[in-house]
């Protein structure tokens, strides 16, 4: 029973510090962003946020965990002018992946579910024949027009 009860605090207390770092790093990495508003919030200890100069946060958002956030603002010899915009009253669940090249915006009042990934570029091109390789026949079916 005392050995539960000490368990117990000790978790309490571990959450506490958990909390209190989480909440040292948002604020000073907070102002590495674009512009983000004052009662959004995220979880810094377990996210991949990158390009944060060019990205937008709008009020009262918040984010799951495991958000990874990108605007690619440089890709080997290429470079782009990324924006990725989001409103206000945004939610974006667990295991979401955001990134952007070009320009993504996500208006206000937008729920995003968990493992969603937005993005506004592509990794090269896909055709059926691609789709239909060796190793991913019978995983996919594409049905021609």
């Amino acid at each position: 029973m005392i050995i539960d009860y000490l368990i117990l605090k000790a978790y309490s207390f571990w959450k506490r510090v958990e909390r209190k770092a989480e909440w040292l790093l948002y604020q000073r990495i907070r102002n590495e962003f674009k512009a983000i508003g004052e009662k959004s919030h995220f979880s810094y200890l377990n996210s991949r946020i990158s390009g944060k100069s060019f990205i937008v946060i709008g009020e009262r958002c918040t984010f799951g965990n495991y958000l990874r956030m990108d605007a690619i603002g440089k890709y080997g010899e290429q470079n782009f002018s990324p924006k990725l915009i989001l409103g206000n009253d945004v939610v974006i669940n667990d295991y979401c992946h955001i990134g952007c090249a070009n320009e993504v915006k996500i208006g206000n009042n937008v729920l995003v579910a968990s493992r969603v990934t937005i993005l506004d570029h592509f990794h090269g091109n896909i055709t059926c024949e691609d789709i239909n390789t060796p190793h991913l026949k019978g995983h996919y079916q594409v049905n021609r027009l």
